[in-house]
């Protein structure tokens, strides 16, 4: 019978104690809905746009009848073929405002970690992600986040 090699006793890591931290006071209440870009059709347009395509209207004519794009149009109107096309925007097309976007950039450049910044904004991680590599690709210096302006005569 083969001799027993004896273990030495598994190595435990010490625990870590649980660190909370708390959202700075300072900033303003900041509302998570997502909003319909300005740039996008409205409802309405969509609408009127699904009723010229049930009636036999072709993409090129629907763009002059409702002063669109042909592009948008034609679109639509394959979308409509498939019978994928809604009158109603899909949730996906909604976005995040630009404070949301700053906010969540701003809590993991100090520190806070992905689960943490999910559970105090309700925005998926893969999400907060992306906003925080597209703003260390460009070092910082995109415009449209976390730049505050002071104008003062220096």
């Amino acid at each position: 019978m083969p001799a027993q090699v004896k273990r030495s006793p598994r190595k435990r890591m010490p625990k870590m104690t649980a660190v909370t931290k708390t959202l700075p006071s300072e900033t303003p209440e900041i509302s998570y809905e997502r909003v319909r870009p300005k740039t996008y059709a409205t409802d309405e347009k969509r609408a009127q746009a699904l009723e010229l395509f049930r009636h036999g209207i072709g993409y090129t004519k629907a763009s002059r009848i409702l002063d669109m794009s042909p592009n948008t149009l034609r679109d639509w109107h394959r979308a409509f073929i498939k019978g994928a096309f809604k009158a109603d925007l899909a949730d996906n097309q909604y976005r995040y405002p630009k404070p949301v976007r700053e906010r969540a950039v701003r809590l993991r450049l100090q520190g806070y970690s992905w689960s943490e910044i999910n559970r105090l904004t309700g925005i998926s991680v893969s999400t907060v992600r992306k906003w925080v590599l597209a703003h260390t690709e460009t070092g910082g210096r995109k415009t449209q986040i976390l730049v505050e302006r002071n104008e003062s005569n220096s």
